[in-house]
């Protein structure tokens, strides 16, 4: 929130600039725009002048980063100061909005795997061993008490209860699970105590599955971003 509010209080004195400086017939007024409009660029553009530094560091000269500060510096030289500040203020919005998906990509993760068990209550004859859901096998029994969520992907054996999937499926209607029921891991049980007999170990299991594919989607390189740099550098 804090910045957006500093993002939009410098677009608004950008455009504030840009209208003394077209509207305003005074030298000392158009003088005051254009220091406004270089401080402006310089605030919106520094972390862009460090990356393309970095990159000249690096013989890297090629890339959206140094295209933005050549073509920003070239606007400048030929006195179009409100074009110059009008790109890098936008690439810079640009960016934020880029940033702020990111964030709540990282927020939906966080989220997605905070519904991850870590718990089982393991049934061995006649008794109940407490043990982390990747000790479990296929063909154990596990109890499952009201308000727990599901260690793994199973089959009721026995008892009757509502479950929540929407964390998983985004359904909002608690499904009905009674013998012979399958279970998905990472489901809530909200009222009724059952014994579920494993299907699929952890690291099979659907919500072990949807944890590692969006964990590692972010390390994917996207086309698009892959066709920006390309693009950049010709």
């Amino acid at each position: 929130k804090k910045e957006l509010f500093f993002l939009s209080g410098v677009i608004a004195i950008f455009f504030i600039a840009v209208a003394i400086l077209h509207f305003i017939d005074n030298k000392i007024a158009k003088y005051v725009s254009i220091g406004i409009l270089i401080v402006i660029y310089l605030v919106s553009g520094k972390d862009i002048f460090k990356i393309a530094f970095n990159n000249l560091k690096k013989r890297d000269f090629f890339d959206e980063n140094t295209l933005m500060f050549i073509a920003t510096i070239s606007a400048f030289a030929i006195g179009a100061y409100e074009e110059a500040v009008a790109v890098m203020l936008f690439f810079k919005t640009g960016e934020f909005l880029q940033d702020l998906a990111v964030q709540k990509s990282k927020k939906s993760i966080k989220n997605l795997l905070q519904i991850a068990p870590n718990i089982a209550h393991l049934k061995q004859d006649s008794n109940i061993i407490d043990v982390s859901p990747q000790d479990l096998k296929i063909g154990d029994i596990f109890i499952i008490k009201p308000g727990e969520k599901i260690p793994t992907d199973g089959i009721v054996v026995n008892g009757k209860s509502l479950i929540d999937t929407k964390a998983l499926t985004g359904e909002p209607i608690p499904k009905e699970a009674q013998i012979d029921t399958k279970i998905l891991g990472g489901t809530l049980n909200l009222n009724g105590m059952l014994e579920i007999k494993v299907t699929k170990l952890y690291e099979d299991s659907s919500i072990a599955k949807i944890i590692d594919l969006v964990q590692n989607a972010s390390s994917k390189k996207a086309k698009m971003e892959s066709f920006i740099t390309k693009f950049a550098r010709i």
